[in-house]
């Protein structure tokens, strides 16, 4: 696998795959099992990339926990010998937004830069009462993956 870390490759597939498809955030796992259970968005652009969830009616939600993908295939043995060539894992998600579709609009109710951390967890949201939510990606660390990645998303 060290081979092919973080280097593009193409194969060819019979049919259509949804190895990687939106849904996957919200299967229930937060480790690889079988398969992978991420979302891996198209190239992030200058528009950043985003998913979202919806229900039919409003929900009220007090807590968020946003899993990012922190390539659980990377060895980051515990010890002072090992050294990456990076201080961050770089498919981590640098900078992102969390909004919530209020009063037919887009409100931002968190924002983060400089992410080192692969589980975010926000706490006593107020019990809003919303019908969307969206994380809004706009970069990985360090020059790092050209695609959002991410694991899961609950909300509570």
């Amino acid at each position: 696998m060290k081979e092919m870390v973080r280097r593009d490759f193409c194969f060819k597939i019979k049919g259509i795959t949804d190895v990687f498809a939106p849904n996957k955030i919200i299967d229930g796992y937060v480790r690889p099992y079988g398969e992978p259970h991420m979302w891996i968005s198209e190239n992030i652009t200058k528009d950043n990339e985003w998913i979202e969830l919806q229900w039919e009616n409003n929900i009220d939600i007090n807590e968020i926990h946003v899993t990012f993908n922190d390539n659980v295939n990377e060895d980051l043995i515990n010890l002072h010998h090992h050294h990456t060539d990076f201080p961050v894992i770089p498919e981590l998600i640098k900078n992102y937004k969390i909004e919530v579709y209020k009063d037919n609009k887009w409100e931002i109710i968190i924002s983060k830069k400089n992410n080192r951390e692969r589980n975010a967890i926000f706490k006593n949201i107020n019990k809003m009462s919303v019908c969307k939510l969206r994380i809004n990606i706009e970069a990985t660390n360090a020059n790092g993956s050209k695609r959002a990645e991410l694991v899961e998303v609950r909300v509570y």
